[in-house]
């Protein structure tokens, strides 16, 4: 559990305070920082802090008693900053609905906060919005699907909603391993949800314990750490251990999500497979997307290449 940005800077996060005026992300796209969000006016709002830029520009950092007093929705200590995950906000404030919000890039990344999705409601909240891999239809480009896509930086835009994107290059969306890597120290879980093809709001989610290597996820490595992976946020039902990982001669030549089977929310697969995708280098590795492996169930709704095509969420809490 993460409690209050002064245990951020021990995660390795950049100490960022906001001016009064509101959150410079230098160049980020436009996030709604919640629906009851506004801007914060340094003459009114007990600034603690006060110096003159270069530039002439206040840098006042305002005084705080909840994370309603600041717009980026996280007060540490009686001062507004930029929390260092989505857990972190829900924790400071449990009533934040889910939406757009910023947190602190790692200290080793440095720069301005990173614009983010945060998921407040769904298995406990506190889920932050990492990865996508996005749904493909047939006779649309072959997405450019490397081993490395989860711990590369990519297309950070399509991640700070939830939509399920379609036919979208390069086919991979991460906020990367630099970005996230105080993050991923403390985070213990991870839900991916599998979107279907052909009916985005048809989704299951699996639950898979997080490990120190997580960013090897998705690689041709046969030295990552198993974990265990569910259906359930309680782990407690269909659970296994599993790995994500290209593995020669093994799990059709392709990068499987192990443990993750739709066959655990009622679906008929074939031959019991998990869910995978086929990377750079992999079998056919052209196919795009997510493979459902339910030829024998149109009840899954895709049909790309034979139950390819569906699209995938990584979240972190």
């Amino acid at each position: 559990m993460i409690a209050g940005y002064a245990a951020g800077a021990a995660l390795g996060v950049t100490p960022i305070f906001v001016p009064a005026c509101g959150i410079d992300t230098s160049g980020a796209q436009p996030v709604e920082l919640g629906a009851d969000a506004s801007t914060a006016d340094a003459a009114s709002d007990g600034a603690v802090a006060s110096d003159a830029g270069s530039d002439g520009t206040s840098t006042v950092t305002p005084a705080c008693a909840t994370a309603a007093d600041c717009t980026t929705k996280y007060c540490a200590s009686g001062t507004c900053a930029v929390a260092p995950s989505c857990k972190a906000l829900l924790d400071a404030a449990p009533t934040l609905p889910s939406g757009g919000y910023v947190v602190a890039r790692s200290a080793t990344a440095g720069g301005a906060p990173l614009a983010v999705y945060c998921d407040m409601e769904h298995d406990g909240g506190g889920w932050l919005l990492a990865a996508k891999a996005h749904r493909h239809h047939a006779g649309f480009a072959s997405y450019v699907q490397p081993h490395d896509w989860l711990s590369t930086e990519s297309d950070v835009n399509a991640l700070i909603d939830e939509t399920s994107y379609e036919n979208r290059l390069p086919g991979v969306a991460s906020l990367g391993r630099e970005s996230l890597a105080h993050v991923a120290e403390v985070a213990t879980l991870a839900r991916f949800t599998l979107v279907a093809e052909n009916a985005p709001l048809q989704r299951v989610s699996w639950f898979k314990a997080t490990t120190p290597d997580l960013f090897t996820w998705f690689t041709a490595t046969t030295t990552q750490t198993a974990s265990t992976v569910c259906s359930d946020v309680a782990m407690t039902a269909h659970c296994s251990q599993g790995r994500i990982a290209y593995v020669k001669g093994a799990c059709l030549e392709a990068t499987c999500m192990e443990g993750m089977s739709l066959s655990a929310f009622g679906f008929a697969v074939k031959d019991e497979q998990t869910i995978h995708m086929r990377l750079l280098g992999d079998k056919d590795d052209t196919i795009s997307g997510v493979c459902s492996y339910t030829f024998d169930d149109p009840t899954w709704a895709d049909s790309d290449n034979q139950h390819w095509g569906n699209g995938l969420l990584i979240w972190l809490r």
